[in-house]
């Protein structure tokens, strides 16, 4: 092959790979651009945002449905309604589900926190605000409830304070243990739950005093007055989300039988079972030993379904009701009651894709 003859090939190489690259790079764009679209479009809409008293503290986000809280299973934002994940190589679109999932993780957090702020008043009359109270054998009730204020009021203020003032009351200098930095992302400064140290990890008694003490004299009343924000009258109305696996198709009573048993529930104020049953059917669904409610459904219209659908999201319209704390201090007391007969089936967890509806008043059951 003559020298004008390869150089020639090798134009025609280049320009292919050249185009080639274009067209991935305009697809890789375009899934990025689908991605955020969708997103936007859909989920990030549900957000109920509570305002803190001043920029001291974190805003708290938390997802709602019809307008109202949802407790329960959340929406999983890395998850499209389609089913599909966002790409992580679609890095905007991956930041900013990312971003969602963590604000909505630290502002269930952050509720929970100031809930049992609010539900522990009568322990926090006896906490000392002037010295440290520590942990010994031969306490009495009142140095007792000075010592759980204190080490609550620790939980609370490492869950709400905000990221530019978190060094002042969490972070030791020597032990250069400080991640806090003001001028990133707000919402990136800290894992959810974690645990601080009044004056950060390893400072002195007098660090830890001096951190503690500031806190209480430039804080507390502020959080005293947001607690009450929260939780009126001791009662709220939302909807309880309960994840369920779909099991075999019964040909005889045409149907799908959800079991119970199996709800999958990971909601951090209360528990499917604490339901206040109101009658017999709403006692099946807290049976002990579970109970089979039927989603009837045509076989033809179950087949369009087999292949897609294997989890559903059930949707229960509930008042919750907080009656104080539980015995040792730790858990926030809440039941819920049902606010409507009718159970609300999803295929998806952004509840966008409906399967269709159960009435508690009419289900059949085994």
């Amino acid at each position: 092959m003559s020298f004008e003859k390869y150089s020639e090939v090798l134009k025609i190489r280049n320009l292919k790979l050249v185009f080639i690259v274009i067209l991935l790079t305009s697809w890789f764009l375009n899934a990025q651009t689908d991605d955020i679209t969708t997103l936007n479009a859909n989920s990030y809409k549900a957000i109920k945002t509570f305002t803190p008293p001043s920029d001291k503290f974190i805003s708290i986000k938390l997802q709602t449905y019809k307008g109202l809280l949802r407790f329960g299973e959340q929406d999983n934002y890395y998850k499209l309604p389609d089913g599909s994940y966002v790409n992580h190589k679609s890095k905007t679109a991956y930041e900013q589900a990312d971003k969602k999932n963590w604000e909505i993780a630290l502002g269930r957090h952050a509720l929970l926190e100031l809930l049992r702020f609010k539900y522990m008043s009568p322990i926090y009359e006896d906490m000392d605000k002037t010295l440290l109270t520590k942990r010994s054998n031969s306490m009495y009730q009142k140095e007792k409830n000075s010592f759980t204020a204190q080490s609550n009021l620790l939980r609370l203020a490492s869950a709400v304070t905000s990221a530019k003032d978190m060094p002042r009351f969490f972070c030791n200098p020597k032990a250069k243990d400080c991640t806090y930095d003001p001028g990133r992302d707000l919402y990136f400064h800290r894992n959810v739950g974690s645990g601080e140290y009044w004056g950060g990890q390893g400072a002195s008694e007098f660090k830890q005093l001096g951190a503690f003490t500031s806190y209480v004299n430039e804080n507390f009343e502020e959080l005293q007055e947001w607690k009450t924000n929260f939780f009126p009258n001791d009662v709220e109305e939302g909807y309880f989300v309960i994840g369920a696996h779909l099991g075999i198709y019964d040909f005889e009573n045409k149907g799908y039988w959800i079991r119970s048993q199996t709800f999958r529930n990971n909601g951090k104020l209360f528990r499917f079972m604490d339901l206040q049953a109101a009658n017999s059917n709403e006692r099946k669904l807290v049976h002990p030993q579970g109970v089979e409610i039927l989603y009837k459904i045509s076989p033809e219209e179950a087949e369009k379904h087999t292949e897609e659908t294997k989890n559903l999201f059930l949707v229960f319209k509930v008042k919750v009701q907080i009656k104080g704390m539980e015995y040792n201090n730790e858990n926030v007391h809440a039941t819920y009651s049902l606010q409507s007969p009718i159970i609300e089936l999803y295929k998806d967890d952004s509840l966008t894709h409906k399967f269709g509806e159960i009435s508690i008043e009419t289900m059949t059951t085994k």
